[in-house]
């Protein structure tokens, strides 16, 4: 049913997933005295920022962790499939910090030695939303072991 804690924990990946589109979900932000003369124009550092906005497959799998997210909601009724889905955004938020560290570390060489890189907030709801799925997918199983034991006793 929808009143269930792993319904509020997929709903807490959901709104993880949604976090990263506000403006300041920025996953690492350069100092102010960057040059950006030397980045190519269509770097993803020039506006000293890096969130998902400069890569479209970043956008790609947050609008994916949101989706399955979502589908995961909405199958109380299927657990073997709602624990499916709520390991792939489990999976799929991995993805996502994996991805945006390779895609950050193939821009680093444009970035002046000894410039200041700093860590933002941004990072923080993609770890989030692995621990709320991890927390649903381990409530989706207390449950399937409560409703079996159940049909045991008849």
């Amino acid at each position: 049913m929808l009143q269930r804690i792993q319904t509020i924990f997929l709903i807490l990946v959901l709104a993880c997933a949604g976090m990263l589109f506000t403006p300041p979900m920025d996953f690492i932000a350069l100092g102010q005295e960057v040059d950006v003369t030397g980045f190519a124009a269509d770097s993803a550092l020039v506006d000293k920022e890096y969130n998902i906005f400069d890569h479209i497959l970043l956008i790609i799998i947050t609008v994916s962790i949101a989706v399955v997210a979502l589908l995961a909601v909405f199958q109380f009724r299927n657990r073997q499939l709602q624990a499916k889905l709520s390991r792939g955004t489990m999976a799929l938020s991995f993805v996502l910090l994996v991805l945006a560290g390779i895609l950050f570390y193939l821009e680093y060489d444009a970035i002046a030695p000894g410039s200041e890189i700093e860590v933002e907030f941004g990072i923080v709801p993609p770890i989030l939303a692995i621990i709320f799925a991890a927390l649903a997918t381990r409530n989706i199983r207390k449950d399937e072991k409560l409703v079996r034991s159940a049909d045991r006793l008849r």
